[in-house]
């Protein structure tokens, strides 16, 4: 019988090689960046609702454009677990692709009020082996951040402050 430290080594051994194994079929990603840069690159527009407020809707354009990172990825990944892993719950991996974004997102409030531009700046990541057009943006915007998820050719997401209190939610379709 293995010591349970021996046993807790191998195990997280064979996780953590199971995870960068890339001669698995099964294992390989059915995308790539071109399948991405086509699902979420363009003219986005729609409307936004503030929260919590009775201010009318306003009318909002996303512009997104792929950018190429200047710097390479700087991710660690760790699996804790306690002496006795054989009761524990097994370390997952998770398949994700990501790319970055720049773009300007613009608001006009509907009761005639002036054009408000943004400087976008995030990440479009897609969490599958498979792509189906489903995919999440994270992205600073002035000093405060927007969250998306892109679903059924729609991005919906939120506004958020630096504070994090959320400002608004949208829905934008992609100009086509």
């Amino acid at each position: 019988m293995l010591p349970s430290r021996v046993f807790a080594v191998l195990l997280a051994v064979f996780a953590l090689t199971a995870c960068g194994s890339e001669g698995d079929e099964e294992a390989s990603f059915d995308y790539g960046r071109d399948e991405m840069k086509q699902a979420i690159e363009g003219t986005w527009n729609g409307t936004a609702k503030a929260v919590g407020s009775g201010a009318p809707d306003e009318q909002m354009t996303l512009k997104l454009t792929y950018t190429a990172p200047d710097l390479s990825a700087q991710c660690n990944n760790r699996v804790l677990s306690s002496e006795d892993a054989r009761r524990g719950i097994a370390p997952r991996c998770a398949a994700v692709s990501s790319m970055n974004l720049t773009g300007t997102l613009t608001s006009v409030s509907e009761a005639g009020g002036s054009a408000r531009e943004m400087v976008v700046r995030g990440t479009f990541a897609v969490m599958s082996l498979r792509f189906d057009g489903h995919g999440e943006i994270e992205a600073e915007i002035d000093d405060g951040r927007l969250s998306a998820t892109l679903s059924d050719d729609v991005l919906g997401g939120s506004v958020f402050a630096p504070d994090g209190a959320q400002l608004r939610t949208f829905s934008l379709r992609r100009e086509k």
